[in-house]
């Protein structure tokens, strides 16, 4: 596969430092913890692994495993939904997001740029448990990035039906325009869901708007954005995956 480049995430701001302060206890070599963060949770480069570690939170990732794991299942997940990017050079972020009410709870946030797409996969801490499917992903438009933005959920759009369409004439359009099959599925009065490809959700979106007789169809469109309860958000690790030849 050739040479991969890793790289711990540094946030350089007054707080961060390689040692615990005094009232915190014993020093923590290696490992950043981040100001405001009661009680703290420190993310930690050991040269062979990466982790992190709180009150009721440790986790271990070695590095070679992970970066394997990482390579088959981003590029697995590509194959099947970016067939033309599987193969690609890709940069991998992993996050952490820890609620301010019950850090324990903490989550991971695999970001994923290769090419101009920029996608993330909510994950559990254990990467034992990780999967990469449109259930758990998520798209980030063009110039936006975790965390200022949380990204759209992806395979989905939503959709206002006018109120002067019967369903019947909606889903019809709807189906002719993007060549979907499946019906977009009523969620909440005259808004419905709609199933999409993974990564095609702007571009159906687009279709939609464009299209004509849209208006008499379709009163609204939005991306399915996504929201994150009040949270500690940090970098741990990032890494390069080299073009496949």
């Amino acid at each position: 596969m050739g040479c991969r480049i890793e790289t711990l995430l540094l946030l350089l701001c007054i707080g961060f430092g390689i040692a615990a302060s005094p009232a915190r206890g014993a020093v923590v070599e290696n490992c950043l913890g981040t100001p405001g963060h009661a009680p703290v949770i420190w993310r930690c480069d050991h040269g062979t692994t990466w982790s992190v570690r709180g009150p009721s939170l440790h986790q271990v990732w070695p590095k070679a495993r992970t970066q394997d794991l990482l390579d088959q299942m981003v590029r697995e997940f590509l194959s099947v939904h970016a067939p033309e990017l599987s193969r690609a050079a890709i940069d991998i972020a992993f996050w952490i997001t820890a609620p301010e009410n019950n850090p324990s709870a903490a989550q991971g946030r695999l970001l994923v740029t290769v090419g101009d797409l920029h996608f993330m996969l909510l994950v559990p801490l254990d990467s034992a448990r990780w999967t990469a499917t449109a259930a758990n992903s998520a798209v980030f438009s063009a110039g936006s990035t975790y965390p200022e933005s949380y990204g759209y959920r992806s395979a989905t759009l939503l959709l206002k039906r006018n109120e002067s369409a019967t369903e019947a004439d909606f889903d019809a359009f709807v189906t002719q325009v993007t060549g979907i099959d499946s019906a977009p599925e009523s969620f909440s009065g005259l808004w419905y869901v709609l199933g999409t490809p993974v990564f095609a959700e702007s571009r159906t979106e687009a279709l939609l708007a464009s299209a004509n007789g849209s208006p008499s169809m379709i009163a609204a469109t939005g991306l399915n954005h996504l929201m994150e309860w009040i949270a500690w958000r940090d970098p741990v690790f990032a890494f390069s995956l080299p073009t496949v030849e």
